[in-house]
C-alpha cells in the first residue's frame, strides 16, 4: 500500500495544497496468503474433494484475512482390476478359484485387494474338457504276412510305445501295442492291442504218379493243415471234398487240381498240381460163343477186357435184325433170353460202338456170334 509491502510504520512528508509540508503516518500490517500442497492417491472408485482422475489441480479460496489461498492438489487415481479369463483343464483334474478348488464347468469370482488398496475382481471361466479315449479295437489274430492298421482316433498327439508319433500303425508282428494320445491343452489318454501273429501252414499232395490211364482213379493225400477244400478250377469254383484225400478221376489230358489248407487259426496255404492223363483204352476182347446153361461156364456173352472206354454200346441181332438185347453198361452181359425168353440156339450178331478217353471218334465193331446150349 502506497509503495509499502511489508508490515510497518511508515512516515512520509507530502506538501499540501497550501505549500505547506504535512506529515502522513502509515500504520500497515500485511497479511500473508495461506499455500497448501496436498499429495493424494485414491482408488477409480472414490473421489477426493470432488476429484477422482489423476492430475494437478489448484483451487484459489479466500481465507480469514481476507487474502486468497491458493490449495494445489496432486491426485493419483488407481484403478479397479477386473480379469476376464477362460481355463480349459481336463475332466478328473482341479483349479482352484472361488477360494476353493473346483471340478465342474461354470464362472468363478474372486475380490482381492491391490498393493494400492483397491479392490481386483477375477472372473474365470471353467471348462472342462472331455477326455475323449483312443480305441484300437479288440486283441487280434492274424496270419503270417498280413498285417493290421491300428487307427485310435482324432487326436493332437500321438505316442507309440515303441516311439512311433504317427497317427496310423501297420503291424505284422506279435506283441503288445500301447497308444498315448493327446488333445492340444495336454489332456491325455491310452490304450493297449495285442497281437498274436500265427504261421500259416505248408500243405503238399501225396500222389503216386503224376501219369495216369484216362478214366482211372488217383487218390490224392494233403498234409501240412487241419482243414481242407479241394477245387477243380477249370469246371467250377465249387468246393468238390472238404477231406484231407481226394479219390479222382481225371476227365481230361491234363487237369488242374486245387487244395487249400487252413489252421486251426485260420490261416491258410494253397497248392495246385497237374495230372496228366495218357491214352490207355486197352484191348477190347469179344467171345465168338457163350451157352447160357447155368453150369457157371460162359452163361452170357459180353466184352470180357476192361478197356479204358468213356461210353459204349452193345447191341445183339437176330438173323431176322430183329434187336433182342441191348446196353450202355460195360458190365452188363447179355444171358440169351428176348423178353425173359429163351433165345434159339443159332447165330447172332453183335454191334459194338466204344469211344475211348481223349479219343474224338467212337470205333465200331462188327460180328457173330454163336449161342450154343
Amino acid at each position: 500500500m502506497y509503495g509499502y509491502t511489508q508490515t510497518g510504520i511508515y512516515a512520509d512528508t507530502l506538501n499540501n495544497a497550501n505549500g505547506c509540508d504535512s506529515v502522513r503516518t502509515l500504520n500497515l500490517t500485511v497479511n500473508e496468503m495461506t499455500d497448501t500442497i496436498i499429495f493424494q492417491e485414491i482408488c477409480a472408485d472414490a473421489t477426493f474433494l470432488g476429484y477422482n482422475t489423476t492430475g494437478t489441480f489448484i483451487d484459489i479460496f479466500t481465507n480469514a484475512n481476507g487474502c486468497d489461498s491458493a490449495r494445489t492438489i496432486n491426485l493419483i487415481v488407481h484403478p479397479l482390476y477386473f480379469t476376464d479369463t477362460t481355463i480349459y483343464r481336463c475332466q478328473g483334474e482341479e483349479y482352484f478359484c472361488d477360494g476353493a478348488l473346483q471340478t465342474a464347468n461354470g464362472v468363478y469370482w474372486d475380490s482381492t485387494i491391490s498393493i494400492y488398496g483397491c479392490a481386483s475382481i477375477t472372473k474365470t471361466t471353467l471348462v472342462f474338457l472331455e477326455n475323449k479315449k483312443p480305441y484300437l479295437g479288440p486283441n487280434q489274430e492274424i496270419c503270417a504276412g498280413e498285417n493290421v492298421r491300428l487307427t485310435p482316433g482324432g487326436f493332437n498327439y500321438y505316442l507309440w510305445n515303441d516311439g512311433d508319433t504317427n497317427e496310423i500303425k501297420y503291424v505284422n508282428q506279435s506283441g503288445e501295442y500301447i497308444i498315448r494320445v493327446a488333445n492340444n491343452i495336454g489332456c491325455f489318454a491310452y490304450d493297449t492291442i495285442n497281437i498274436t501273429v500265427n504261421a500259416k501252414p505248408i500243405i503238399a499232395i501225396d500222389y503216386s504218379q503224376s501219369e495216369i490211364c484216362m478214366g482211372d482213379a488217383i487218390l490224392l493225400k494233403s498234409t501240412g493243415a487241419q482243414h481242407y477244400a479241394w477245387y477243380l478250377p477249370r469246371l467250377s469254383p465249387s468246393i468238390i471234398s472238404s477231406n484231407d484225400s481226394l479219390y479222382h478221376i481225371p476227365k481230361t489230358i491234363s487237369e488242374v487240381v486245387r487244395v487249400v489248407g487252413w489252421s486251426n487259426e485260420n490261416c491258410s496255404d494253397t497248392l495246385e498240381i497237374t495230372l496228366r492223363s495218357i491214352n490207355c483204352c486197352g484191348s477190347i476182347i469179344i467171345p465168338n460163343a457163350f451157352s447160357p446153361n447155368n453150369d457157371n461156364l460162359n452163361d452170357a456173352f459180353g466184352l470180357i477186357a476192361n478197356p479204358k472206354i468213356e461210353n459204349m454200346e452193345l447191341a445183339i441181332f437176330n438173323r431176322w435184325g430183329q434187336r433182342v438185347f441191348v446196353t450202355n453198361n460195360f458190365n452188363e452181359k447179355w444171358d440169351g433170353l428176348f423178353n425173359n425168353v429163351p433165345c434159339e440156339i443159332g447165330v447172332y450178331y453183335y454191334l459194338i460202338q466204344v469211344k475211348c478217353y481223349s479219343e474224338k471218334t467212337t470205333k465200331t465193331y462188327k460180328g457173330e456170334i454163336n449161342l450154343l446150349r
